[in-house]
């Protein structure tokens, strides 16, 4: 998708092209991330698997402090998907770095 120069965007059609973005959404976008990281899932980019340990370990500490920071303010279903995610990616983490 060609991105357009903001003075040619047509009010109202940026929020056309992106489905409406929502807590588990924005959560699942910083695990994606962690994923291209960790070799998991290749790069969009580049379509290569790569490896970048330190990435993967401050998207999951971002992750992790997200969580402590809304804690109590989460829907159950936000705060177990958030605690399930950093748990997965934290071991997936672990798998990488002993590759």
């Amino acid at each position: 998708m060609k991105v357009k120069d903001p003075e040619d965007v047509e009010a109202g059609e940026v929020h056309d092209a992106l489905p409406p973005m929502d807590f588990s959404q924005f959560i699942l976008s910083f695990g994606t991330t962690a994923l291209i990281d960790l070799g998991e899932v290749p790069h969009p980019d580049t379509g290569q698997v790569e490896l970048n340990l330190a990435s993967a370990q401050q998207t999951i500490n971002m992750l992790i402090m997200l969580k402590s920071r809304t804690k109590g303010n989460l829907t159950h279903e936000e705060d177990q998907l958030l605690s399930k995610l950093v748990v997965d990616l934290q071991l997936k983490f672990v798998q990488a770095a002993a590759r």
